[in-house]
């Protein structure tokens, strides 16, 4: 009797804990999308990591009215950087080291538009760190510039949470490619079959 006393003690705790940790912060997702930060050409800009976006210098973002997103942002190493959208007036914390990352979670508009993004830090928003959000029920391809990611660190530590459908979701992915070329490149690849058969004669 006193162990099922002490089980049912132990159950409710961790259940009054688990409530804790979940109960009202939890916020159902329709859409997440993940950025890192870069310099290109001189210039300070967002770098797209997740899925449609990935390699895509301020990708445009998309989300359906009144959806609720989450964007991470992680620190590509050039400087400390956060991603604001005024609009709704949120902003994730402010990444400092290279490799640091900081989500925002958010009810978009109900109104269709575009509702800008930009990081808030001294003046980088000037310096390149700016793009869209458009808010419609249509899909929205991601207009900005393309370019190959580089398998940064910070992009690798994107994948490890949970953003490996950007190079797993095609074989085709630069990031996939950009990856295995030093190795097919390599005088050890293909392996080489030092041993010979020779055919015996029929």
């Amino acid at each position: 009797m006193k162990k099922f006393s002490k089980f049912l003690v132990l159950t409710i705790l961790l259940g009054l804990f688990i409530a804790a940790c979940t109960g009202t912060s939890f916020q159902p997702v329709d859409k997440e999308y993940v950025l890192t930060t870069d310099l290109r050409e001189g210039r300070l800009v967002f770098l797209g990591v997740s899925d449609e976006i990935n390699g895509i210098e301020n990708p445009t973002l998309s989300a359906v009215p009144g959806s609720t997103i989450t964007v991470t942002l992680i620190n590509g190493g050039e400087g400390q950087h956060d991603i604001t959208f005024p609009e709704v007036n949120v902003s994730t914390d402010v990444v400092k080291e290279k490799g640091e990352e900081a989500s925002v979670t958010f009810a978009v508009s109900t109104v269709h538009g575009e509702m800008e993004y930009f990081d808030s830090v001294a003046n980088h928003a000037e310096l390149g760190m700016r793009g869209i959000l458009m808010v419609s029920t249509s899909d929205v391809m991601p207009a900005a510039v393309s370019s190959t990611s580089n398998g940064d660190p910070a992009v690798l530590a994107a994948f490890q949470k949970g953003a490996c459908g950007s190079c797993h979701g095609s074989m085709e992915s630069p990031t996939l490619l950009a990856w295995l070329r030093p190795i097919f490149q390599t005088s050890a690849w293909p392996p080489r079959n030092t041993s010979r058969v020779t055919p015996t004669p029929a």
